[in-house]
């Protein structure tokens, strides 16, 4: 939908988008209520949905038609980024969920490609299905859908931090550890940088950069800058900022709750920031929150507390509840993962996927690798061990039929699927149905008649040694970023 900007002093504007205000208004109304779950809103995914929309139905960039003072001509883009992963976690809630179909067992490698340098941090994955990633050079690299380099960008700045993220235009937005805002466009040319105008710390060499950045609708940012909230227009210009307190910052990710900010910190205190209002703490989780929180409902933030505990905490009551704790020979890693139907996903360090029903509280785990297969070794050579280290296990990946898409430490892939739904295991796959495992899954099936049983698929072949992030590339589609400076596309077509 059009929007008309008059080239007078007294702007006027013509039609927008109601959808969008109505959509703004419900979540920001849910809020400060609690009455209602969008959740609910986002399970109706369909085939059209914007890939990588918050919330299921929400338009996608519209173009806007402006003018200045002088009626020069001058084109915007607006609307909520657009991409299978526009972000790290791929949406503004950091849920982990896709409205794109993932794969099935019969996925196959499609195509790899290596890059010059490592990564550190996990790349985007824009409308067209191409993959842009930050080395840790500097460089920018886009690699198209069939794995070919449309382009290479030289920045003028370090990586700082956090992952890029895209903007409402297709514009890769990369934050500096200099304080300053770099934008690549679609076409691969770099824009001027943008300052923040904050310097680092007395006694640092730059700013603490450690939660991914916002997109916002206007084709702004909300940007976590040190110790403090940062606001940018789509120019770059600083509209609105406030502080979190000395020695505060953020991590994991920004969220966004309606039209509030939601950041968590450190040590688990959550600020709530609404320009032009100063930031406000709501509470805390009780602990350090690994990898930050994700969006659960409008009464819900998850995270994993100290590696130890999956904990929600209720903005509206202010208050937490402990959903799960891990034994004394395991741990959980961060961040969790929310599905369509209300669920809570998380892998434990013993290579289980943890499942927390909503509607019951019940705690499942489906082993990810079982001892009939000894233990996995990768591409180069070394054993991985059954139990995994801080860090080492990616975030996981769900869409709306609940098959959740995960690679190992050893950088293998999997897919975890509903039997009745799922296709017969490709050749190069392994199915993971012992008999122990189908009596147990019958003995589910008996007592809860209404959920489906699930099947584990671990493809043959290791994919990289050092998986950094694996994201939705396309329908059926999902590349994997290696800290190698790989990246591997796997898909059904």
């Amino acid at each position: 939908m059009i929007r008309e900007r008059r080239g007078t002093k007294g702007t006027a504007l013509g039609s927008s988008s109601r959808l969008g205000c109505a959509l703004t208004a419900g979540l920001a109304a849910s809020f400060l209520s609690g009455s209602s779950d969008v959740s609910a809103r986002s399970s109706a995914a369909s085939a059209n949905d914007a890939p990588g929309s918050f919330i299921a139905g929400t338009p996608g960039p519209i173009p806007v038609a402006s003018a200045s003072l002088t009626d020069a001509p001058r084109s915007e883009v607006v609307g909520a980024p657009r991409g299978y992963a526009p972000r790290d976690r791929i949406d503004a809630g950091r849920t982990g969920r896709t409205t794109t179909e993932l794969p099935t067992p019969l996925a196959r490698w499609r195509w790899q490609r290596e890059l010059t340098a490592g990564l550190e941090l996990p790349p985007v994955v824009d409308a067209e299905g191409a993959v842009s990633a930050w080395l840790v050079t500097g460089e920018v690299v886009r690699v198209d859908r069939e794995g070919k380099i449309s382009w290479r960008r030289r920045t003028t700045c370090s990586p700082g931090g956090v992952a890029p993220v895209l903007t409402s235009d297709g514009s890769v937005a990369l934050v500096c550890a200099d304080g300053s805002i770099e934008r690549i466009d679609r076409a691969g040319a770099l824009r001027p940088a943008a300052p923040l105008d904050r310097a680092a710390p007395l006694g640092a060499t730059a700013l603490r950069v450690t939660a991914t950045p916002l997109g916002r609708d206007d084709g702004g940012l909300d940007i976590a800058l040190d110790d403090e909230l940062v606001r940018v227009d789509a120019s770059g210009r600083v509209t609105a900022r406030t502080g979190l307190g000395r020695g505060q910052r953020a991590v994991g990710g920004l969220v966004r709750i309606g039209a509030a900010v939601i950041a968590t910190g450190e040590d688990g205190t959550v600020w709530r920031w609404q320009p032009p209002s100063a930031a406000v703490v709501l509470g805390s989780f009780g602990g350090s929150v690994a990898g930050g929180a994700a969006y659960l409902g409008p009464r819900a933030l998850v995270g994993v507390v100290a590696n130890a505990r999956v904990v929600a905490f209720d903005p509206v009551a202010r208050g937490i509840t402990l959903l799960a704790e891990a034994t004394a020979q395991d741990g959980f890693e961060g961040p969790v993962t929310s599905s369509f139907s209300g669920d809570v996903l998380v892998v434990s360090r013993k290579g289980e996927i943890v499942t927390i029903r909503e509607k019951t509280a019940e705690v499942r785990r489906e082993p990810l690798e079982l001892r009939a297969f000894g233990p996995l070794t990768s591409t180069r050579g070394a054993t991985a061990p059954m139990g995994y280290g801080a860090g080492t296990f990616p975030a996981l990946l769900v869409d709306a039929a609940n098959t959740v898409a995960f690679v190992l430490p050893s950088g293998r892939m999997g897919i975890v699927a509903n039997t009745s739904s799922a296709e017969r295991p490709a050749d190069n796959a392994v199915e993971k149905q012992p008999a122990d495992k189908q009596a147990d899954e019958k003995h589910a099936a008996e007592k809860h008649p209404a959920e489906k049983a699930t099947r584990v698929t671990i493809l043959e072949a290791a994919v990289c040694p050092q998986p950094l992030a694996i994201l939705p590339a396309g329908p059926r589609r999902v590349v994997i970023a290696c800290r190698s400076g790989h990246i591997i596309a796997w898909g059904d077509e």
